[in-house]
């Protein structure tokens, strides 16, 4: 037969043979060419649909913040949005009691938006002191998707549910969680049909129980319920954080969502919320630290969760739960751990040193380990991630610091890796702190976690965590340091070419 090309397979095979690799054909591109499929093909309907798919994922959703009140100073705040929107590239718009955010509304978190929200979450603390602002929980916001297409909806869809987020708590007393308890009935009573809980005869069982084990590492209990009910409010009590690599917090995940959906399938002998914490207390949470070596932090709460009164509960319920003692377990010795704290400090670290474009990264990283991860993420991102167990702040602007604290050996192997970093060179290490084994490394911290902040704000966060000896000793000799004669200048001695003579 004719082994000649035809017109079509012929212009197909010349775009794809392109030198440059940016003139080629794209793989979307060549999926639609005449010669691969045809208008009315099957394989026309799928690259619709893939198209659709993408689209829908590259769709911006919008996130509402709640906010405690009216802020003390609203032209700040706004100014402070501004930066956000200015260096993330991240709309941002302050409403009446709320802020405003659009992220993708199903694609993974970037590592901006990450940042963004982070820097969002700041700016509302600081506009809101003394815990008057509580963190919302991102995955728990409802999303209201950015589209210019009308929507018809019936009357039975007008009640849209809202989620409010529970966490396991050690932190709070009984009475407050059975005080939930009642919230969460009485909403089932006001909206039967909608509200996502069984009543039991004395408190509500909570059927639908998300594990959330993203960046904070944390266990949360979700309940849903709907928009219009009175006084609607996320539920977020202090969580219950997992110090342990990510990677093994990915292989417990399936382990535990099984166990915990095994005992809610079981009868409702104590469906009320304080049983159910009490229970991840007492036997999830140490098997878990005995089975996988994973520490529940003690940043959330001392004690555990203790049980209602005995007078409150029916003689059913009684029998139920007090099972034969088997007699005391013993005591698990506590683990003492070594811990350092690190002072860095450069010269000026900005945006432009921090993420190092693919064309100039061979030039400025040390290690191969740097280089792979500078194509596609900043320093700070690296150090964030690379060592989770570290707590402090990075600032950006002349001078940088880096201040690090957590275990001394991890704190020695950060160490390390900055010196990989060239941008950084030289760096000079201002202060290294180390201390005796403490049992509660959390609890010894003075930083909550590793943020990304301005080099004119260290005073102040170091200030808020009792660090300022340590600051003092940090900025000495530099232009941040606070007992710098600002009206001092350098005597610069000229002299000239001929004999030595300073002219006149």
């Amino acid at each position: 037969g004719d082994s000649r090309l035809s017109a079509d397979a012929r212009d197909l095979v010349q775009r794809l043979l392109q030198h440059r690799p940016h003139d080629r054909l794209p793989l979307d591109h060549c999926l639609r060419h005449p010669w691969v499929m045809t208008a009315s093909g099957p394989l026309s309907r799928i690259v619709e649909l893939c198209e659709l798919r993408e689209w829908s994922r590259h769709r911006q959703c919008e996130r509402r913040v709640r906010l405690p009140g009216a802020p003390r100073d609203v032209k700040q705040l706004r100014r402070d949005l501004q930066e956000i929107i200015f260096g993330y590239k991240l709309p941002v718009m302050l409403r009446h009691h709320e802020v405003s955010v659009c992220f993708a509304c199903e694609t993974a978190v970037s590592e901006e938006e990450e940042l963004a929200w982070e820097a969002l979450m700041q700016v509302l603390e600081h506009h809101y002191p003394d815990g008057g602002f509580l963190r919302p929980d991102r995955q728990a916001l409802e999303m209201f998707r950015l589209d210019s297409r009308l929507m018809l909806v019936s009357e039975e869809d007008t009640l849209v549910r809202g989620e409010s987020y529970i966490s396991l708590s050690s932190g709070r007393d009984a009475e407050e969680l059975r005080r939930h308890d009642e919230f969460i009935k009485a909403a089932v009573k006001a909206f039967p049909g909608v509200v996502e809980a069984v009543v039991d005869h004395q408190a509500a069982r909570v059927v639908d129980l998300r594990l959330r084990l993203g960046p904070w590492r944390s266990l949360e209990l979700t309940v849903m319920l709907p928009a219009g009910f009175p006084e609607v409010s996320p539920l977020h009590l202090e969580s219950i954080s997992l110090r342990c690599p990510r990677k093994q917090l990915s292989a417990i995940e399936g382990q535990l969502r099984e166990r915990i959906a095994a005992h809610l399938e079981g009868p409702p002998l104590v469906p009320g919320l304080v049983e159910l914490l009490s229970w991840l207390h007492e036997e999830v949470l140490p098997d878990l630290a005995r089975d996988s070596g994973v520490a529940p932090s003690a940043r959330a709460g001392g004690g555990k969760v203790q049980h209602a009164p005995a007078e409150a509960r029916t003689d059913a319920e009684a029998g139920a739960v007090d099972a034969p003692d088997a007699g005391p377990e013993p005591e698990q010795p506590e683990v003492s751990v070594a811990c350092g704290r690190v002072c860095l400090l450069t010269y000026q670290h900005d945006d432009k040193t921090d993420r190092i474009p693919p064309s100039t990264a061979p030039r400025g990283m040390g290690s191969d380990k740097l280089l792979r991860c500078h194509k596609n993420q900043s320093f700070f991102w690296h150090i964030k991630h690379m060592f989770p167990d570290i707590s402090g702040i990075m600032s950006y602007g002349k001078p940088a610091v880096l201040v690090a604290e957590g275990p001394l050996a991890v704190v020695e192997r950060l160490r390390g890796e900055v010196g990989k970093f060239t941008p950084w060179w030289p760096v000079q290490e201002k202060v290294f702190q180390t201390t005796e084994p403490v049992p509660d490394v959390d609890e010894w911290r003075a930083f909550k976690n590793f943020s990304k902040v301005k080099s004119e704000e260290v005073r102040e966060i170091c200030e808020k965590a009792g660090q300022r000896s340590l600051y003092e000793l940090l900025v000495a000799g530099t232009s941040l340091d606070p007992n710098r004669d600002p009206n001092r200048r350098k005597t610069v001695k000229r002299t000239s070419d001929r004999g030595g003579k300073t002219p006149r």
